[in-house]
Order: C-alpha cells, then structure tokens, then sequence
C-alpha cells in the first residue's frame, strides 16, 4: 500500500473533522502522521489521532464507530487505551488524555504533536521501526537541521 502524502494527511484529518463535528482543537495528529505535517518525512502509513474524552465519545457517535482496547501495550500508549479505527480512511483515533495544549500546534490547518512530543513518543516506544525517526527528530530538536520540505 502506498505511503500517505502530507496532502493525504490534510485530507483524512478533515474529513475526520467533517463527519465527527470536533474542530480542529479537539483532535490531533501524532506520530509518523505528525512528523510528515512538519516535514520531517515524506510519507505514513496511517493517520494516528488522539483526543480527549468529549471528543472521542463525539467522534465514536457522529461515525457509529464502536471503541476497541489498543491492543499493543508499552510506555506510551497503555494495553486496553480506546481506540477507534478507519480502516477505510487509514486512520486511527486514540483517546489521550495526558496530551496538554503544551503538546499540540497547528501546521497549515492540521492540529499536531509537537516535535518535541513525537520525540519522547517515539523514544518511549523504542521499537525498531522508530529508530530513524528517533534520530531524525533528535538531530532536528538538537542540531537545529531544516525539514525535508
């Protein structure tokens, strides 16, 4: 399957926006998805969200989608977090309750972790999929390199 463009990203985020009725402050890209908005890859493979609780519960309602307990746990994300999945728009949507408006910052109209946050995600997961990134965001954080776009 091909990689999610960061124009595929805008797309899905607001489409998601479109059927949930949450605004963009409710909802937020993270992840891979995040490092694309801020132009630190070119491509995802799926859209991980998250929200907090109002939001979530909306979003669950508006789509007639039933939660499923995240299934893989580690340090970021907890066995059993809810989670609703769009298999058909390559989207997820995690309910995070820890994220603050700290956390968060909007990149051309898409609401998105941080750097900084990706970074600390990414380093607590520490699987072998998230080595580049790690040190992609490292040096980016760290050594001040420019974005690949």
């Amino acid at each position: 399957m091909p990689r999610l463009t960061r124009e595929d990203i805008m797309r899905t985020y607001h489409q998601m926006l479109v059927m949930s009725g949450v605004n963009a402050a409710q909802l937020w890209v993270t992840s891979g998805g995040a490092m694309v908005m801020h132009g630190l890859r070119k491509g995802a493979s799926d859209v991980d969200s998250g929200c907090h609780r109002t939001a979530f519960d909306t979003i669950a309602a508006a789509t007639r989608t039933e939660s499923i307990p995240f299934r893989a746990g580690h340090a970021f994300i907890h066995a059993g977090t809810p989670n609703l999945i769009y298999p058909h728009m390559r989207m997820d949507v995690l309910l995070e309750l820890g994220t603050t408006s700290n956390d968060i910052m909007v990149v051309d109209g898409v609401t998105v972790h941080t750097p900084f946050i990706i970074y600390c995600q990414k380093l607590a997961m520490n699987r072998a999929k998230d080595q580049a990134d790690i040190a992609v965001l490292k040096d980016f954080l760290y050594r001040g390199i420019k974005p690949c776009l």
